[in-house]
């Protein structure tokens, strides 16, 4: 995934001891993985970890007194599908000092809480300290570390129509392409299962049973690109993804896609980092459609 550049200084990732979640289903205690396998809606999740701060390193890392710094851990639960999450709360919250550097979440879900994916981010803010450097953070509830943590429920559906046609006939321009997507940038309001369409040429047999099969290489690749193809174009038109449209919207899933391809950035800075270093962008999108695994199910 591509960074951000934070204008103060932060919590370096080894100064933080974060146990990996685990969830106990009925007597069954496990950690916790990509997919929670044979889920059954009414069942009751049972999530915990626990995080240790280094916490004198973490204060010689931010600049500050260890004596004068105090942190707050919370853990912020979200759920929803791959167009973007539905809910998003915060569930717990604990401060962090030199004497309590230690927090432990404990989350308990009903079945009627979650649907298709459930996210649990996990972030250490700033609470209060004395002054420190220049760069030091000073402002309370400055992010200085956070990570997440995603796990699907159910299968997740395809987020555009599929349709096989002779390119040689139907786009005579590119008859020898794989794959062309036809949509309209100006229309990111409109549901996206309805305006998006990938067409696979007939005319390529082998290429057809590959993903007439579901195989992962071929979807993830088809998928990446249709995802660079649609953020980009979002993007270069100076789009907010992050507006009011409905959750099946073209503009919800594009920001969907960025807020889980480029954590802590808004349109803004991905539009940079397009200008920027696009490479990095592309990246970014096709560690996102590996992690996905859409397969056309």
């Amino acid at each position: 995934m591509a960074s951000i550049a934070f204008p103060y200084l932060r919590i370096r990732p080894d100064n933080v001891l974060a146990d990996t979640w685990t969830i106990e289903r009925g007597e069954h205690v496990s950690y916790l993985t990509e997919r929670l396998e044979d889920w059954d809606p009414t069942e009751v999740l049972h999530l915990r970890r626990r995080i240790r701060l280094n916490f004198d390193q973490a204060a010689l890392a931010l600049g500050v007194p260890a004596g004068n710094l105090v942190m707050r851990a919370s853990l912020i639960f979200g759920t929803g599908g791959p167009r973007g999450e539905r809910l998003r709360t915060i569930r717990e919250s604990h401060l962090l000092t030199q004497a309590s550097p230690e927090a432990e979440f404990a989350l308990v879900l009903e079945g009627d809480e979650v649907s298709e994916r459930l996210a649990l981010r996990t972030i250490i803010t700033l609470h209060e300290t004395a002054p420190g450097s220049a760069l030091s953070p000073a402002r309370p509830g400055v992010e200085l570390w956070h990570d997440l943590t995603r796990m699907g429920l159910e299968p997740e559906e395809p987020r555009f129509a599929i349709q096989v046609e002779s390119f040689a006939s139907v786009f005579r321009d590119t008859p020898h392409a794989l794959w062309r997507l036809d949509w309209t940038p100006a229309v990111i309001d409109r549901d996206m299962a309805g305006n998006v369409r990938l067409y696979v040429n007939a005319d390529r047999p082998e290429f057809v049973e590959r993903v007439s099969a579901g195989d992962a290489s071929t979807m993830n690749m088809m998928t990446a690109a249709v995802m660079e193809q649609l953020v980009s174009s979002v993007l270069a038109h100076n789009a907010a993804p992050e507006g009011d449209e409905a959750p099946t919207s073209i503009a919800v899933t594009v920001g969907g896609w960025i807020e889980q391809a480029f954590p802590g950035q808004d349109a803004p800075s991905v539009r940079e980092l397009v200008r920027r270093d696009p490479a990095a962008f592309s990246a970014g999108l096709a560690t996102l459609a590996a992690e996905l695994g859409h397969a056309d199910d």
